[in-house]
């Protein structure tokens, strides 16, 4: 191969890369903060709760899950650990039109805008983003049945379904409440452990390692 094919292959592969990869790839849309600028904001906003925390006791790592890039595609998310305690603490952030939200509190900044014109497929899809987003190690293998959606009048909707998790062979069973299509509340329980084809957790690494069964988890964010 000359070196001008050698040229044309290689620009044809960076034009490929970037028209044709899907949305969960490229990692970090140009309107958003950079992951520097996110780790300065976790720092300043650590230090607000911490106040004895010296530089960044933390890492991000980018979350990249097909269901979150199809719900939310101008948004970026982060599993953040934190070095505070031990064992280390991890929580879920993300980055929109460049400020950094905390999940599950501000979850419903990702959808204020919008939620009042939401159909059902949407809460749906909205549900199960913030189920995944509760549980960021299980992202890749949390499968979603059963579901079923309930308006309860019109301003109260309840959407209920099933999930299944090859990390631990988890199953829970989840209800989510939502106000004016924004989630007021979530519960998630843990029905099943060790099922099906499962992988090996960590024991002390995993949350979902040590929590009972049928003990349900509240998960409160804000309404705005």
């Amino acid at each position: 191969m000359s070196t001008q094919q050698l040229i044309i292959f290689f620009l044809l592969t960076i034009i490929n890369l970037c028209v044709f990869l899907p949305p969960q790839i490229k990692l970090l849309r140009a309107e958003n903060l950079s992951v520097e600028e996110v780790n300065s904001a976790l720092l300043s906003r650590y230090q607000k709760r911490y106040p004895d925390i010296i530089g960044p006791q933390f890492k991000i790592k980018i979350l990249e899950d097909a269901t979150l890039s199809k719900v939310f595609p101008e948004v970026d998310f982060y599993e953040v650990t934190l070095f505070i305690d031990l064992p280390p603490a991890k929580e879920v952030v993300f980055n929109k039109q460049k400020e950094v939200f905390f999940f599950p509190l501000e979850f419903n900044r990702l959808i204020n805008e919008e939620a009042k014109s939401f159909d059902d497929q949407r809460i749906l899809d909205v549900a199960f983003a913030f189920c995944k987003l509760s549980d960021p190690p299980a992202i890749p293998y949390i499968e979603l049945s059963d579901q079923k959606i309930e308006h309860i009048n019109e301003a109260m909707t309840t959407v209920c379904f099933s999930t299944y998790s090859k990390l631990g062979g988890i199953r829970e069973k989840w209800e989510i409440n939502l106000l004016y299509n924004q989630i007021s509340k979530g519960l998630e329980t843990i029905v099943g452990k060790n099922e099906g084809d499962f992988m090996d957790t960590p024991f002390y690494d995993y949350d979902k390692s040590f929590r009972s069964l049928n003990y349900p988890k509240y998960y409160l964010p804000k309404v705005y």
